[in-house]
């Protein structure tokens, strides 16, 4: 059975949640559905979205599958939660970094994570926020005893060259949109590791951001 409705043209208001409010619409009647606030805006304000990232000082990028990933993103088995992914970003620290590409990969918990380390981090992206809600575990170097398989590759790749203050040398910071293409549920986790030649002493940064959000 069809149902009409209807909106305002131009309104604009801030009615406080559960409350109804009309739909916006333009003066050629046109809906309006403009982003109101920035894409991850919503659940950030929520303190539903957490960022896990490698330490400041880096680590190896590395050069084939391994259970010690450069950064790793738990779900707990029992989490009762899913970890959507939205971005991943990466950055050089120094040495010479290898030639080959960071991919996606995904393994299953073994039946007991190990303590989180100074290694990773995760900070709510309210940053007034304790990480209330989060039930991930993150971890960058430290082995989960389980070697993953590969998803897909990532588009960020590196170029085997010296990371310096030249501009010759420079390797631009690189993010991808993951956008919720990847789901991590309870009892497996995702890894980010580079497949390709070791370089020389390479140091690179990472950091996974992602949604808290009940299946």
């Amino acid at each position: 059975m069809a149902q009409e409705i209807q909106g305002k043209v131009g309104y604009q208001g801030t009615p406080a949640d559960g409350n109804l409010a009309d739909l916006r619409l333009a003066r050629e009647l046109a809906l309006v559905v403009g982003d109101g606030q920035g894409r991850y805006y919503e659940k950030s304000s929520r303190g539903q979205s957490f960022i896990a990232s490698t330490a400041a000082a880096g680590i190896a990028h590395g050069s084939a599958l391994t259970a010690t990933g450069a950064l790793m993103l738990a779900n707990p088995l029992g989490s009762g939660k899913n970890l959507s992914i939205n971005r991943l970003v990466f950055g050089a620290v120094s040495g010479t970094l290898g030639v080959g590409q960071l991919w996606w990969c995904v393994g299953a918990n073994p039946a007991a994570l190990p303590a989180e380390t100074t290694a990773a981090t995760r900070q709510c992206c309210l940053l007034n926020n304790t990480n209330s809600g989060d039930i991930a575990k993150a971890y960058s170097g430290v082995s989960l005893t389980t070697v993953p398989v590969v998803v897909r590759p990532s588009p960020i790749g590196y170029e085997g060259v010296v990371v310096a203050t030249a501009e010759t040398s420079f390797v631009p910071p690189q993010i991808e949109e993951v956008s919720g293409e990847l789901v991590v549920p309870p009892g497996f986790f995702v890894a980010v590791e580079g497949l390709g030649t070791a370089g020389t002493s390479p140091l690179v940064v990472l950091a996974i951001s992602y949604d808290v959000i009940s299946p």
